[in-house]
């Protein structure tokens, strides 16, 4: 749940606080640049004048020339209201996008430019690392066009083509799954179970409250859209997983089912789950130096499992999926694997 406003705040602008007797601006991660590289940026003693200079400042946004004025606006308009994951990757690639076209004509860019951009980004970063900032660059001439700056788009009907990247296709055995939770404390084997029977995303399961038990079973938020809620009906194997996590010893109750010491739960406001991270990797290595496991796998590649142990239509389902061939992107990649073996 976002943190409500203080009264003095309520009906301000988002980001904009009055705290010592001024308006100030709270700028977003990544936007400094553009205000004077502060993180809380001082806009006046009066709301006319907090108006004025917070005009001032996105004014360059009314008449785009270069390709940085561009990616200020998108910045500034367009990123925030984007999922925390997706708002950090764009951070990245954006970066990237303005060091190399930041003082050219918006209308200069053309596609044997990207391709330029693309192998270079290809070969120095990586071809998953080229391939966002081409999303991000085909986005924010979309972006140019509707904020009149641009008429045409230099990567529509395929002017400019990402790499082909072949999907994960490490298929996790039961036996290997039986190996990893081995080295497993008991919360975290817990974790797993629950994670291969509900096939629910991460931050799915680390968002999960007691209060979300209902009679029919578990209700998660979907992570993709905010505005999806949905239960995953117990069965006898669900139930078990539950309530040996309630029964689990903690230092203080929280309303979290995944709680850490604090009673806090291990995704941050922002959807980020670092603690989280480091707890799977630490483990993951173990594992690895222990020999119980030959390969690593990711705690993604759990959902994976799930999904492909039954059908495209229970999978897309089950994962929650708007459409068959996203499911079959993750499904049907692993059945030539799953064959094999």
């Amino acid at each position: 749940m976002p943190k409500k406003r203080n009264k003095e705040n309520q009906g301000l602008p988002k980001r904009w606080r009055f705290i010592h007797n001024a308006f100030y601006y709270r700028v977003p991660e990544g936007e400094e640049y553009i205000w004077d590289d502060k993180k809380q940026f001082r806009l006046g003693k009066t709301l006319a004048e907090a108006h004025r200079t917070f005009s001032e400042r996105i004014a360059p946004f009314e008449n785009l020339q270069t390709m940085a004025e561009l990616c200020d606006r998108y910045t500034t308009q367009v990123i925030p209201e984007k999922a925390p994951a997706t708002q950090k990757s764009n951070h990245y690639s954006m970066r990237r996008i303005r060091k190399t076209f930041g003082n050219n004509a918006i209308i200069a860019i053309q596609p044997h430019h990207l391709y330029e951009y693309k192998d270079r980004i290809g070969q120095t970063e990586s071809k998953k690392k080229a391939n966002l900032d081409l999303e991000l660059l085909s986005h924010l001439f979309t972006k140019s066009i509707e904020w009149g700056a641009r008429n045409d788009h230099p990567m529509t009907n395929k002017k400019v083509v990402k790499y082909s990247l072949s999907p994960r296709r490490h298929y996790v055995t039961d036996q290997e799954l039986i190996n990893f939770a081995s080295i497993l404390p008991l919360k975290w084997r817990l974790y797993v179970s629950l994670k291969v029977w509900t096939g629910r995303r991460k931050g799915e399961l680390l968002r999960v409250r007691i209060s979300d038990f209902t009679e029919s079973g578990i209700r998660f938020s979907n992570n993709k859209h905010s505005n999806d809620s949905f239960i995953v009906e117990w069965n006898p194997e669900i139930r078990r997983i539950v309530h040996s996590l309630l029964n689990l010893k903690r230092p203080i109750a929280s309303i979290y089912l995944f709680a850490t010491r604090e009673g806090q739960p291990y995704i941050k406001p922002d959807g980020s789950t670092s603690g989280f991270d480091s707890i799977w990797q630490r483990y993951m290595k173990k594992a690895l130096e222990q020999e119980v496991i030959s390969e690593r796998f990711t705690e993604h590649d759990l959902r994976t499992k799930r999904a492909s142990e039954m059908s495209l239509k229970d999978a897309q389902i089950l994962l929650r999926h708007t459409s068959p061939d996203t499911t079959r992107r993750h499904y049907r990649a692993l059945e030539d694997v799953i064959r094999a073996r």
